[in-house]
Formats: structure tokens, C-alpha cells, sequence
């Protein structure tokens, strides 16, 4: 079944892209090079952080007989717990307030949203990308939740046609050029703009693992199996600039 595939997270995605690709670059920008004349020399910046690595798991009991008997059962048990993983993923790499075992996520990291909130949702996240552009990262994608996306996809112009596009189509989740990442753990008013590329990045220490056995507690002697579904990551950002985040107002676009 499609739907329930395990499918990595278009937020990690983005940020993964360009995985590692980190610092300050001077302003002093390349210079277009002369004979006899000194190159232009960039400067890098690094300060230290401690970005922990968590570990994000969870697990089920199931019959061994289930398990031995059902091979189909098996994969099916295995894609839910693997789907439930990504889903706290994104929620920690959004969400996560650093305290604890939570990751440091991006929407306590970022810059908050300092333009109008007079206009459409379109209106903000235009704002919302110039303000990315005005600190010097580029923004190159948008989060938002899925009733926020579904009120852009059916914004109307003043003859009634929809912006977007042609709804005979798909509606592209695609905004002032940039894609609109539709995420389960934003809130439903809340918006996510940024440089995922350049702004931070997502180091996996373990990747997503599913492991069985019977050596928890009396499971050996029940015939019963635990099967854990586990991973280690930790989420660095670099510049809280490269990203903008605020809440849209109580508007139907």
C-alpha cells in the first residue's frame, strides 16, 4: 500500500541535500581575477556547540507464532513502526526545545517573523522570504501544516479563479517559486521559512533500525517476541538567520 510506505520526510530531505555544508563566508566575495593582483581572501567562522545525538525509538509485543506463521504480517508490522519513527523524527527536528532528550529543533532555533501580517498567507511567506534574504541566505523552501497549505491552494484571484493554478491538476505545493513542505507537526497556524541547505544540517549516527527478540522480561517462556524500532540522530543549525518562522493570522488565505 503507497500511502503506508515508509518514505523519508521531505523536511529531512531538504536539509539533508546539502548535509555537512557549513560556516561563514566573508563578505568579501570573489574578486574577478587579475593578472599580478592578489586573490580575494574569505574568512570562515566557527564557534563550538554541542548538538547531542538522541536516540528516537519505540517497540511492540507480537506473537512468535504471528510472526513466523504471517511473513506479509511481519513487513506490515515493521513498515508501521518504521513510518511511527520518521513521524517523531520530523516532530523533533520541528518541535524539539533542546531540554531533556529533545533535539534542539529548527522553530526554537529560528529568527522570528518581523514583516506584515496584514496580507494572505502568500502575502507572509513572500514577506517571510525576503526577510530570509535580507540576513544573506537564500530561502529555499517553506514549511506549513495541511489545512495552511490547503487554504493557499484555494486562494482565489478577484474573478474567481485559483492562483495556483488549474484544479484539474494536482496542486503543486509550490509558492513564490519555493516548495511548500506540508508537515503533520506544525501547527495549524504556524509557518516555517528558510536556507534548509546551507542553515543546518541532520547527521545520522544510526540509521533506522528493526530488531526482534525474546529476551524481554517472560517473553521467552510466552512464546512472545519485542520488536524495537530505533535510530540516532542529532540535528545542528548553523545560523538561526537562515530561518524565519512565525504564525499566520486568523485569515481564510
Amino acid at each position: 500500500m503507497a500511502d503506508l510506505a515508509v518514505i523519508e520526510s521531505e523536511l529531512k530531505r531538504f536539509i539533508e541535500n546539502h548535509k555537512g555544508r557549513s560556516a561563514t563566508v566573508d563578505a568579501r566575495l570573489l574578486q574577478i581575477d587579475q593578472a599580478l593582483v592578489d586573490k580575494a581572501q574569505s574568512g570562515l567562522t566557527f564557534s563550538l556547540h554541542n548538538a547531542p545525538v538522541q536516540t528516537i525509538a519505540h517497540w511492540i509485543a507480537a506473537s512468535r507464532q504471528l510472526i513466523d506463521d504471517a511473513p506479509a504480517l511481519s513487513d506490515y508490522i515493521n513498515t508501521r513502526l518504521l513510518f511511527g519513527l520518521k513521524l517523531v523524527e520530523e516532530d523533533q527536528f520541528l518541535n524539539g526545545d533542546g531540554t531533556g532528550q529533545n533535539i534542539s529543533g529548527l522553530l526554537i532555533n529560528a529568527t522570528a517573523f518581523s514583516g506584515s501580517t496584514a496580507g494572505t498567507k502568500i502575502d507572509i511567506i513572500g514577506e517571510a522570504i525576503e526577510q530570509c534574504g535580507a540576513s544573506g541566505f537564500q530561502a529555499d523552501a517553506a514549511v506549513v501544516s495541511l489545512k495552511s497549505f490547503w487554504d493557499i491552494a484555494m486562494t482565489k484571484s478577484t474573478i474567481g479563479t485559483y492562483i495556483l493554478g488549474d484544479v484539474q491538476n494536482s496542486p503543486v505545493p509550490r509558492v513564490w517559486s519555493l516548495p511548500l513542505v506540508i508537515s503533520q507537526k506544525i501547527a495549524n497556524d504556524q509557518f516555517l521559512v528558510g536556507n534548509f541547505q546551507l542553515g543546518a544540517a541532520v547527521w545520522d549516527r544510526q540509521d533506522a533500525t528493526v530488531e526482534v527478540s525474546r529476551e524481554h522480561v517472560s517473553f521467552f517462556t510466552q512464546n512472545m517476541v519485542a520488536i524495537l524500532c530505533e535510530e540516532r540522530v542529532a540535528l545542528t543549525v548553523f545560523r538561526s538567520s537562515a530561518f524565519v518562522s512565525g504564525t499566520f493570522p486568523g485569515l481564510s488565505s
